[in-house]
């Protein structure tokens, strides 16, 4: 079942992922905000299905084993960088509510 979580978890950023270069294209706000919930309740998803399978596993075993060690290996990267995608993504959230636009002027013609 924990297994069947983080794949799911995974599927979900990537359906969310859509949205935020939805809203990135648009310039809208209202498309990032899914992204940013999404990317942190996913991230707390994942890492508390990769603790609750490996303690599982461990607990059967009696020791931690090489998937344990490679689980957390390829996790703990993940949510550094998903901790620093949620930061940027919040810092152009912010510009957008702003006003910041990042499109070009419209031409005028007189």
């Amino acid at each position: 079942m924990a297994y069947a979580a983080i794949i799911a978890t995974q599927l979900f950023t990537a359906m969310l992922s859509l949205f935020l270069f939805y809203g990135i294209y648009k310039e809208s706000a209202s498309f990032v905000v899914p992204w940013v919930v999404g990317g942190v309740a996913g991230a707390a998803l994942e890492v508390l299905a990769t603790v609750y399978s490996n303690v599982l596993r461990d607990h059967v075993n009696k020791r931690f084993d090489a998937a344990c060690r490679a689980e957390v290996a390829f996790l703990l990267p993940r949510l550094v960088l998903q901790c620093v995608c949620i930061w940027w993504v919040l810092r152009m959230y912010h510009l957008l509510r702003a006003g910041v636009t990042w499109s070009r002027p419209a031409a005028i013609e007189l």
